[in-house]
């Protein structure tokens, strides 16, 4: 989703990723200039870093940078962010239309953000990056406050639970945006 804040006085529109662990409910958001391709990926990987690993499964809304067209389980993937889950190991399952029990973390997650990240977009920023650095401080002050509803702990303790289940982080140097095939012949 978009929000505006302002950066070095100047008003700014920012694309944020908000991901949500399905178990213990850490959220991380993660803002950019752009909504691109590469902007996708480059937010899922800097989600990972902060959740310490990969999940299994990635639930998405139906994005055009995840899913070309269709939705849910007729969904047909984004070709580049296919390959990308595929690189990264895991498996994305796409909500479906108009089933908002699909997404119902996802949609609460958007009312916490506006709850309780709201206000660090109320400041003026000397950076994108110190802006990102309150947001990540935001949320883990909000894992202590908040419980998690599976477990009735904290939800940073359950977070920690949580983290020994997820798979190890992508070793790839950057995200990419274009994937391509080419035919060579039997000798390469």
């Amino acid at each position: 989703f978009d929000v505006r804040t302002r950066i070095r006085g100047q008003e700014t529109e920012l694309q944020v990723l908000m991901g949500t662990l399905s178990h213990s409910r850490a959220r991380f958001c993660w803002p950019s200039r752009e909504a691109t391709q590469l902007a996708w990926h480059t937010g899922h990987l800097a989600l990972f870093e902060r959740y310490g690993g990969v999940p299994l499964w990635v639930r998405i809304d139906n994005l055009k940078t995840g899913v070309a067209r269709g939705a849910g389980p007729s969904a047909v993937l984004n070709h580049s962010y296919e390959v990308f889950a595929r690189a990264c190991g895991f498996e994305v399952d796409p909500c479906r239309a108009r089933k908002g029990s699909d997404k119902g973390k996802a949609e609460r997650s958007v009312r916490t953000f506006r709850q309780c990240f709201g206000p660090v977009f109320r400041q003026d920023w000397l950076s994108l990056e110190a802006l990102l650095a309150a947001l990540d401080a935001r949320a883990w002050a909000l894992m202590d406050r908040l419980k998690c509803p599976v477990t009735g702990t904290s939800v940073r303790e359950a977070f920690k639970a949580e983290q020994l289940l997820l798979q190890p982080l992508p070793t790839m140097a950057e995200p990419f945006d274009v994937v391509v095939s080419r035919k060579v012949s039997r000798d390469c």
